[in-house]
């Protein structure tokens, strides 16, 4: 009988041990997990400034090009020589703003892309985060027992 109570408590002291163990991983585990989030965050922030600043610009742009728009129309359908000649002046401004454009809306789509990326990725670093918790908790409650 004292050999199955040595053996019990043998048996008992390594499985703290182990679970003591799976305490110190998961901790470690957990606090990569933390610098990931801050990390994502951070890129989060990032892109989400991207998206505000193309964006603004684009609206500046759209504007720039609606008065240059009205500009040429007005020069195209004046009767004066002095305003006719500002055509090519505006027809050129145009053709610019418009290629303006293209760009601002093609990297605030690109920043929009990769915010959501990078809020996927969070997403997914959250729940690893909550299954960390869940698993520590789960430790703990087994080394009580």
């Amino acid at each position: 009988m004292t050999r199955n109570r040595s053996a019990r408590s043998n048996n008992y002291v390594q499985q703290i041990g182990i679970q003591q163990l799976n305490l110190s991983l998961n901790k470690a585990c957990e606090s990569q997990n933390e610098e990931e989030r801050h990390d994502l965050d951070y890129q989060a922030q990032v892109k989400a400034t991207g998206i505000l600043k193309h964006g603004g610009d684009l609206e500046k742009a759209r504007r720039k090009l609606a008065n240059s728009k009205e500009c040429l129309e007005y020069a195209q359908s004046s009767k004066k020589k002095s305003d006719r000649e500002d055509i090519p002046f505006f027809q050129g401004r145009v053709s610019k703003l418009q290629q303006q454009i293209r760009e601002l809306d093609q990297k605030t789509r690109q920043f929009k892309n990769e915010h959501k990326e990078v809020e996927s990725k969070l997403d997914e670093n959250r729940k690893r985060g909550h299954w960390f918790s869940r698993s520590k908790r789960n430790i703990s409650e087994d080394i009580e027992l």
